[in-house]
């Protein structure tokens, strides 16, 4: 929209709708309504203001564009986000949660800044004022947190009982001594630092003092992320042995990063849920590698508990290979799935459990393998849901003899995940799970166990098949390991077509 005087106010337009916002979605009783909020955490007041001034300025400007423009769509997200942040939150986690809040206002400014650019509002005093003034609004929320919780003259702190009750339940509590602990970790510079470490010792302490409460204090990890943090899409695209995969975003610093988030089937028990944590702990701890998906972290306090990695914009490798343009890419993308499997068996891990729904397609096209190390902790079987117990027989097609005959003592071989990785080649070849032909999976696990071995589909060439049918050897001994694995498909790939 072009304007001659960006100090000109537009005449009063009506508000527009905003996907959501709670109540009738109404862009302008929006904004009537914030202001009134600010009271409820005085501490972020100054930095607000500053903000809500600079939404009410390009309201009417953004009002008269298309509900399709990317400003309008751009100011009804960032609308959203400010009336989310303005909900009533205890005093507690006010303070643990006060440099995401900072993050987050400081994301919605430079949001504005584009919009204000894209309306004609850049020279607008409003485009630079927010920056001279942003010290001062961090600095006033240290200060006014710091009053609000050790007190000034005349008016006493809160007590460490008030902040805990405040919580209403001991599980709102463990989630905020594991947020000021990862901002102790993450940010140890920080200047509400040392408030946010003797709270978080004196909650310690009293909650040690309760005998009503065993076992309260949780344990601490530097991988926690909180499910405030996490917002999913409405419908999940793939499911494991554990829970169902979708896509979300992962409010980090402030900024919304596209995610795929992993939750566990909600009537999972609770070992099943330990099993979860410890999967969580030991792909946090893994080395970095360009063919295992990215663990940003996750959540084993939620409900359910959830895993937050790196975005799969490509989905899983069959349905993208099943694209004709990408199907030229089929060995060089295996080459690297190859590579992920040799990478975990120099950890000592074995996937357990590789089929093509868990080699998702991520940046540059590059695969990587989720869902790994089932094998490593079968002991914990028995925690299974009903729905992780279907998931985990729907293996079944992708596992080699050995794997199905196991009674749960025997070590897992890294030559299981050979076969598994044939499988899922067969698998993409053919746009069908392995054994299609036989509609039971008890028919198949019938016939695996029995010594039966995957016929040569007809959409696969001899000279392919002269690969893939060793990966797919029924006896073990006589199955390549990784590294010859390795070898063979990366002879194929260099023979392969350029992608």
């Amino acid at each position: 929209m072009e304007m001659e005087d960006a100090n000109m106010e537009p005449e009063l337009v009506t508000g527009f709708p905003v996907d959501g916002l709670r109540g009738p979605p109404d862009s302008r009783r929006a904004l009537t309504q914030v202001e009134d909020r600010f009271r409820r955490m005085p501490e972020n007041g100054e930095l607000y203001r500053g903000l809500f001034a600079r939404f009410k300025l390009a309201h009417d400007y953004v009002a008269t564009l298309g509900p399709q423009s990317k400003p309008k769509r751009q100011y009804c997200y960032s609308l959203v986000r400010f009336v989310k942040l303005l909900r009533r939150k205890p005093l507690l986690e006010r303070l643990a949660r006060s440099e995401k809040v900072i993050s987050t206002i400081k994301d919605l400014h430079f949001h504005l800044d584009s919009i204000f650019e894209s309306v004609g509002l850049g020279t607008a005093p409003e485009m630079t004022q927010w920056k001279t003034e942003w010290a001062a609004g961090c600095a006033d929320q240290c200060q006014q947190l710091t009053d609000l919780i050790q007190g000034t003259p005349g008016r006493p702190g809160a007590t460490t009982r008030m902040l805990v009750k405040e919580m209403r339940s001991h599980k709102k509590v463990k989630e905020m001594l594991m947020e000021l602990f990862v901002e102790l970790e993450g940010n140890p510079a920080s200047q509400l630092g040392p408030l946010k470490q003797a709270i978080f010792d004196r909650i310690k302490e009293y909650l040690q003092s309760q005998p009503d409460v065993p076992e309260f204090i949780p344990r601490l990890f530097n991988w926690y992320i909180s499910e405030k943090d996490v917002t999913l899409a409405a419908e999940s695209f793939g499911s494991g042995t554990y829970g169902a995969v979708s896509r979300g975003t992962w409010c980090h610093n402030g900024v919304d990063q596209d995610v795929v988030v992993k939750t566990l089937y909600s009537e999972t028990s609770d070992a099943a849920e330990g099993l979860f944590l410890y999967r969580l702990d030991f792909w946090f701890k893994l080395p970095s590698h360009s063919s295992i998906l990215k663990l940003h972290g996750g959540c084993h306090l939620s409900t359910p508990p959830f895993f937050v990695c790196e975005e799969a914009f490509g989905g899983n490798i069959v349905d993208f290979l099943a694209r004709e343009e990408n199907k030229s890419k089929f060995w060089s993308m295996f080459l690297h799935v190859a590579e992920g499997l040799q990478f975990l068996r120099d950890q000592k891990i074995v996937h357990g459990g590789l089929k093509g729904s868990n080699i998702l397609v991520g940046k540059d096209d590059m695969p990587k393998l989720a869902d790994f190390g089932f094998s490593q902790i079968r002991s914990l079987s028995a925690g299974l849901s009903q729905k992780s117990a279907e998931a985990q027989n729907n293996t079944v097609r992708w596992k080699p003899r050995e794997a199905l005959q196991q009674t749960g003592n025997e070590n897992p071989q890294s030559k299981s995940d050979v076969y598994s990785l044939g499988m899922c080649m067969i698998e993409a070849l053919t746009d069908e799970v392995p054994f299609a032909e036989m509609l039971d999976d008890q028919n198949v696990m019938d016939y695996v166990t029995e010594g039966g071995a995957h016929s040569k589909p007809d959409q696969v060439s001899n000279e392919e098949w002269s690969v893939i049918g060793k990966l797919c050897e029924v006896e073990v001994q006589r199955r390549p390991d990784i590294d010859q694995a390795l070898a063979l498909i990366g002879h194929m790939a260099e023979l392969a077509p350029s992608a």
